[in-house]
Parts: structure tokens; C-alpha cells; sequence
């Protein structure tokens, strides 16, 4: 999925998929899902995280577009990556 990703990103130069110890860190994909139009998305930076027991709980800000707004009509996939 990671090299997948990173090869349709727009104006895309590949990148070299990160080596990840999987023995110390997990890997989480956040993804909005297929929208209908532009607008959507969500702050990876305002995110808290914690655990509860053997829960991780994991908050974002999800952004939408405001009811009567114009935006494009095509379908997205919003999800961050850096």
C-alpha cells in the first residue's frame, strides 16, 4: 500500500519506502474514505493520542466543507502523508 501510495501522489517523485522495525513501532493508516467532492480532510497535527489498557485512542480534526459552499465535484480520497 506504502509504495502504492507514493507513487500516484500528484506532481509525484518517487520516494524510497521507510524501513520500519515492526518488533518496536506499529504502523497506522488514517483514511477519510471515498468522498464526492473536494474539501475534505484532517489535521494530523492536532492529534492526541493515549492509551487505555490495550486500547490506543487516536483524535483528529476532520475537516468538511460548510453546507452551500462550491467546491469541485470529483471523488477524493483524503488522507494525510508526509
Amino acid at each position: 500500500m506504502m509504495s502504492r501510495a507514493l507513487s500516484h501522489r500528484i506532481g509525484g517523485t518517487s520516494h524510497k519506502i521507510p524501513s520500519i522495525d515492526f518488533s518496536r513501532y506499529g504502523v497506522l493508516a488514517v483514511e477519510m474514505g471515498e468522498q464526492r467532492t473536494t474539501g475534505y480532510g484532517f489535521d494530523t497535527k492536532a492529534v492526541s493520542a493515549y492509551m487505555t489498557g490495550d486500547t490506543a485512542v487516536i483524535k483528529l480534526v476532520w475537516h468538511r466543507p460548510d453546507p452551500g459552499v462550491q467546491t469541485a465535484q470529483m471523488m477524493t480520497s483524503p488522507w494525510p502523508f508526509s
